[in-house]
Order: structure tokens, then sequence, then C-alpha cells
């Protein structure tokens, strides 16, 4: 079985919320809805997942 990789941030900063946001779609990550999220990013075979309570998740290869 694969190892799942994971990086958690726990409190992003709110400053840097909507400056992860842009770097993200400036780098072409397509975005969706997730509940309890800010946003979720996927690009190739890796999610960025911001949650509102500022936690990020980082999952993929």
């Amino acid at each position: 079985m694969p190892e799942n990789k994971n990086c958690i941030v726990k409190l992003l900063p709110a400053e840097l919320h909507d400056v992860l946001r842009d770097a993200l779609e400036a780098r072409c990550w397509d975005f969706s809805e997730l509940p309890y999220a800010k946003f979720k990013a996927v690009k190739n075979k890796t999610n960025a997942v911001l949650y509102n309570s500022g936690k990020l998740v980082i999952q993929g290869a």
C-alpha cells in the first residue's frame, strides 16, 4: 500500500489566506467548495484544503 503523505499547518494566519489562494490560482490549481473549508484546491495528484479554523492540509504525491 502506498504511503499517505500529509503536511498539516495548524493555524495559517488569516492575513495569509488570500495570499495562499492567489498563489495557487496563479499556478493554475483547480478550486472547489468543501464543507467547513474556505477552499479546496487540486493540481495533478495534490490536494490543498484551507479549513475555516485556519488549518491547512496538503495531501498527495
